[in-house]
């Protein structure tokens, strides 16, 4: 029998950005990765992990119920739910499959209020499989779920996992329970000192035809490691001031938010969960007033290890308390939205030397925040944004990139 449950914290937030969207939008929040599959295993073994995989994790078999007027509900289905789908390719021709098989799943449009979540192709050369290409919807994974699944599907290769694993209906009944009263008080207090704070008259353009551009640059993951480490804060808080205090100039305003991605897998249980975890939690931040970017990075740091304690949150509360503060048809506060994951490049020297490159790019994407930026360690600093402006074209894009590599490279030294 199927259970109703309501949904977790990051699983509304994650429907709350995707409930809008169009047929067309459907595939932009899925997850891709390939799973190499060692030498030993048979393809029946290979599906019969992947099967047992959906019997283990329950965001796997879940299914969304939207009634209007209404919250969401998570279903979880009592049997495994799922597309296998096995694809048998000539010998050599492993890798191309590979590559049109993450392309073909990449966009897949899965409907999440009566479709399993995710879908797998076992890519099978000469009678044995060589790969599993999975792509996942957003509000079953996030990428640290994501290698959960990956790590379990390798256990399961060689037999059953007797642990059970976590479940995100748990999760929710704890987080909406009296146990999380105190929790859930802190969080409104925070959210309600944060919008009181905003600038009402400096919010962002209109929605707008979206552009994208990335930034590779040595120099600038250079200069905010030798900041960061000067200053005695994080590289990320260091490149997080640099975007936006670039965002900030590039769009004139003084006061905005800045929405930092909060993993919110500080406890074990959560480090063991696969559901969407992901939530963006805000920091008030000033340009100018008499600072340097280094005081700002400072402040940033000290702001956001804050922010992190209110990262689990209803998207509903905080919606309302923006409401509440900035009615519809008033001028609103300016947001920007920004992500950085650290890399296992993060101990290797980056090379100053390195060519600043900012290349322009194709949007694939259009659902989200309106100025998204992703920021990572691959040996360079890689800096992508998105923006979807009013009157901000993919030249503005690019003079912002390159603004955050003038901020941090002059830190070299």
């Amino acid at each position: 029998m199927a259970i109703s449950s309501p949904l977790s914290f990051g699983q509304l937030s994650l429907w709350r950005n995707i409930e809008n969207s169009s047929e067309s939008q459907r595939g932009e929040v899925n997850l891709v990765h390939v799973w190499k599959v060692p030498a030993g295993p048979s393809t029946e073994d290979v599906v019969i992990a992947l099967h047992s995989l959906s019997l283990r994790h329950e965001a796997l078999r879940t299914t969304l119920e939207v009634q209007y007027g209404t919250e969401p509900r998570q279903i979880i289905a009592p049997s495994a739910v799922a597309d296998f789908e096995v694809l048998r390719v000539a010998a050599g021709e492993e890798h191309l499959a590979v590559e049109a098989t993450v392309a073909r799943l990449d966009f897949h449009p899965f409907n999440i209020l009566s479709d399993a979540p995710w879908k797998a192709v076992v890519i099978v050369s000469q009678g044995r499989p060589t790969d599993v290409v999975v792509t996942v919807h957003h509000i079953a994974a996030d990428f640290w779920a994501l290698g959960l699944l990956g790590a379990d599907f390798r256990k399961l290769l060689k037999g059953p996992i007797t642990e059970t694993a976590p479940t995100p209906r748990d999760l929710a009944a704890e987080q909406r329970g009296p146990s999380w009263d105190k929790k859930r008080r802190a969080v409104r207090s925070y959210f309600h000192k944060i919008y009181s704070a905003a600038d009402g008259g400096g919010g962002l353009p209109s929605s707008g035809v979206p552009v994208k551009a990335s930034l590779h640059s040595g120099v600038a993951l250079q200069g905010a490691r030798e900041l960061a480490a000067h200053l005695g804060i994080t590289v990320p808080s260091v490149i997080l001031a640099a975007l936006g205090k670039a965002a900030a100039d590039a769009i004139g305003v003084r006061t905005y938010l800045l929405n930092t991605m909060c993993a919110n897998r500080f406890q074990s249980r959560d480090k063991n969960l696969v559901v969407s975890m992901n939530q963006w939690v805000p920091i008030i931040c000033q340009a100018g007033q008499g600072r340097s970017f280094e005081e700002s990075a400072q402040e940033i740091h000290r702001a956001t290890l804050m922010a992190y304690r209110h990262g689990r949150y209803n998207p509903d509360e905080r919606a309302e308390i923006r409401e509440q503060l900035f009615p519809g048809g008033t001028p609103q506060p300016a947001e920007f939205h920004f992500n950085f994951t650290p890399n296992s490049s993060a101990g290797i020297a980056p090379d100053p030397t390195n060519m600043v490159r900012v290349v322009r790019e194709r949007p694939s994407r259009t659902i989200g925040p309106r100025f998204m930026v992703a920021a990572s360690e691959f040996g360079d600093l890689l800096v992508t944004a998105r923006t979807m402006l009013d009157g901000f074209s993919e030249d503005h894009l690019v003079e912002y990139l390159t603004s955050v590599n003038n901020i941090l490279s002059r830190y070299t030294v």
